[in-house]
């Protein structure tokens, strides 16, 4: 398997090495691409020609509009990564490739970077993954690193069809040029770029990928890569397409992921820790090699000043996705977001995360501050009781101090109704994540004629005007008397109750609602059942245990104390009444209860049962059970609230006194 460029790979280097390291593709259809030759001069000659180019393989923009990805990065064969062996009796690199492997380029004569083979493993599938769901159009580098991950997912049981793979290449380093017989193989086809010696075709591959979508989403995903990536990169970054970066994957990768978080790295940007095996040399990859291109000459230093310029403008102006995960099936529900053209899901998506952020933030923020009013105002009680036993001035001002402390906390949060405001803000959220379930889930169930017609436009205005009548419900409460800051992270969200292998957009099937939707919400219903009645019990025993103490102190007449275990015991069973267990533990036991029997039912129908009808029928009954739980929930959170308010308005009447003396008691 093979990523990266064919002009960085082919300098100098063979078509293929050991077998089971490299694989070349088959190329069923070529045609060459003459920058400007389209009739006209500048951009509108250069697009002319690159259209002349894509019809003569076929490629005209259909009707439908496709998607496209880019694979970029690593120039050379996928070497072994750590521990890794390969099959064969593989040679080992030569002077010149240790040379090469030592500061992070590929074997000699190279400027690639050779990608760790965990690198070829995770993008291989992703990007095979990726395609089958979104049905993209792939763009690769000749090298056969798409071709090879379509052929590995079919062969883990794959069914999607074969993909279709453009290749973009140097016409004077065309490589892999395969026989007639091979073009039911991979159903590649290449566009040979007619470049000056010294310049490079990868450049070309993301106006090419534009052009090819005619609007439709445009994806790049760069793993490892050097001095042709790096062009490619920044061709892609001008023409507005966002970059997957794999930081771990080394090369320009790496390079740009550690830029990107000194970039955005609060405070005083300070250069991360190295090794010094590099020579001893502390500086990140870019800067050290502008500090070793000033000791070559001019030459050498306006080259790296070149570059350094080159990856600044990337760094800064690029829609740069840095991701960490090593995770294949991460990687590969990113991409086919980014490259579904849903823009009304994708919104959904952003409305439901914004609302269930704030959400999450003010439901901490709110629990924590009547923690606090709790524990303070059993701390007031302990205070006013030593000092009845004991007196003195300092500790009489601190008796004054803690009830007014309580009491501004009391009015702090009575102004800010952090509570009133996570009620609404759940209940919004949950209500945009049932639409876009439901529109999923019908989307899956209608037919394909329906799906791409008159009924899917139907089904996203319905959508719309949901969506809208939610906010409209929201922007009438205490919700919008607070900033309503967007959600600016990985979109669907992780969220409690959803699948980690959904991509958020696609339509689902039954099987895939009834496991996604359905069953995780049972999932979910039963674990908070399990919460609550781990916090009942612990609560419960407290008060007990308060209540205990109390008697015990009334038995040996230790009265004055009795006051504290009263106010432990008070506080326990406030907190009881805040969670309202009881309640929610019935509440959540028959609405898990009512969504196993809706999910029994489904899977005892035999298959011929499970008409377009029924699911739809499933749907709405599930998501009807799931809005009454949400209607009793709030409707029983905003009677505790106001519960809650009037019993803390009082507190400060009940509060004991301080003693007035300084002296102790007798």
């Amino acid at each position: 398997m093979t990523f990266g460029s064919g002009d960085e790979r082919a300098r100098g280097q063979p078509a293929e090495t050991a077998e089971g390291w490299t694989r070349t593709v088959p190329f069923s259809e070529r045609t060459v691409f003459r920058p400007g030759a389209g009739g006209g001069r500048g951009a509108a000659g250069r697009a002319g020609a690159l259209d002349a180019a894509l019809s003569r393989l076929g490629l005209c923009p259909p009707a439908e509009r496709r998607p496209v990805l880019v694979v970029s990065g690593g120039a050379d064969e996928i070497g072994p990564g750590p521990g890794d062996q390969p099959p064969g009796d593989q040679p080992g690199p030569g002077p010149g490739d240790q040379a090469g492997l030592r500061d992070g380029a590929g074997p000699a004569g190279s400027a690639g970077q050779r990608v760790p083979r965990q690198a070829a493993t995770v993008l291989g599938a992703a990007v095979a993954a990726a395609r089958e769901l979104s049905g993209a159009i792939l763009i690769d580098d000749g090298g056969g690193s798409v071709a090879a991950a379509a052929s590995a997912a079919d062969d883990a049981g794959g069914t999607g069809s074969p993909p279709t793979v453009l290749s973009v290449v140097s016409r004077h380093r065309a490589v892999g040029r395969g026989t007639p017989g091979d073009e039911e193989q991979e159903h590649t086809r290449v566009i040979e770029v007619d470049v000056a010696e010294g310049d490079t075709a990868a450049a070309w591959k993301p106006a090419v990928a534009a052009t090819l979508a005619e609007g439709a989403p445009v994806v790049t995903v760069l793993a490892g890569g050097a001095a042709a990536a790096r062009a490619e990169v920044l061709s892609a970054v001008r023409c507005g397409i966002p970059v997957f970066v794999l930081a771990w994957s080394g090369g320009l990768a790496r390079q740009l992921g550690e830029r990107r978080q000194r970039l955005h790295r609060p405070g005083r940007a300070r250069l991360p820790h190295r090794s010094r095996r590099d020579g001893g040399s502390s500086l990140p990859t870019a800067d050290r090699k502008a500090e070793e291109g000033t000791r070559g000459g001019p030459e050498a230093a306006a080259q790296s000043q070149s570059e350094s310029e080159e990856v600044h403008e990337i760094v800064r102006h690029g829609d740069l996705r840095v991701l960490s995960e090593r995770d294949a099936g991460a990687l590969s529900r990113r991409l086919t977001w980014e490259l579904q053209d849903e823009p009304v899901l994708k919104a959904a998506w952003q409305t439901f995360a914004t609302y269930d952020r704030l959400a999450t933030r003010l439901r901490r923020a709110f629990q924590r501050l009547q923690a606090v009013i709790l524990g303070l105002g059993v701390f007031a009680t302990l205070l006013a009781l030593i000092d009845a036993e004991i007196g003195g001035r300092k500790l009489h001002w601190v008796v004054v101090a803690v009830p007014v402390a309580v009491s501004v906390l009391i009015a702090w949060s009575s102004r800010h109704a952090r509570g009133p405001r996570w009620i609404a803000l759940r209940a919004a959220a949950e209500d945009v994540k049932s639409e876009i379930y439901r529109h999923r889930a019908l989307e899956g169930a209608a037919a394909p004629a329906e799906g791409s017609g008159r009924m899917a436009a139907e089904r996203r205005r319905r959508m719309l005007k949901w969506l809208g009548d939610i906010e409209g419900r929201l922007v009438r409460t205490n919700a919008a008397t607070a900033p309503l800051t967007p959600y600016d992270g990985p979109l669907p969200p992780p969220m409690a109750g959803s699948g980690c292998a959904d991509d958020g957009l696609s339509p689902l099937t039954a099987a895939q609602y009834v496991g996604i939707r359905l069953g995780d919400q049972i999932a979910y219903y039963h674990s908070r059942v399990r919460h609550l009645h781990r916090l009942r019990s612990a609560l419960e025993a407290l008060a007990i245990c308060a209540g205990a103490a109390g008697t015990l102190l009334a038995a040996v007449q230790v009265d004055p104390w009795i006051g504290l275990t009263t106010g432990v015991s008070t506080a326990a069973l406030a907190a009881l009444g805040y969670v309202q267990a009881d309640a929610n533990i019935m509440a959540y036991n028959r609405t898990a209860g009512d969504l196993e029997v809706l999910r029994q039912s489904w899977e005892a129908r035999a298959a011929e049962e499970q008409e377009a009808s029924s699911v739809v029928a499933l749907v709405m009954k599930t998501e009807a059970v799931l809005r009454r739980e949400r209607a009793r929930w709030v409707h029983q959170m905003s009677e505790v609230l106001q519960e809650l308010k009037d019993r803390q308005d009082l507190e400060p009447k009940k509060r004991p006194a301080p003693h007035d003396g300084s002296e102790g008691a007798p």
